[in-house]
């Protein structure tokens, strides 16, 4: 059975409302890295796109 640590540089999970999104960013090993506050709407969704593309520290992104 694969492990997450094993799988993805970064796991990125969401804490979903009606108006926002907040998200955070974590290891595999769920050490916290970075928290991002978006707005519900396709502009949220590219700033939280952006966000991870520029501080994700590999290539390997698990969105949850």
């Amino acid at each position: 059975m694969a492990v997450v640590a094993e799988q993805f540089d970064v796991v990125v999970g969401g804490d979903t409302h009606l108006d926002t999104h907040t998200l955070e960013m974590a290891s595999p090993a769920g050490v916290p890295l970075a928290t991002l506050q978006i707005s519900n709407d396709a502009d949220g969704f590219a700033a939280a796109l952006a966000w991870i593309a520029e501080l994700a520290p590999g290539p390997r992104v698990l969105v949850a």
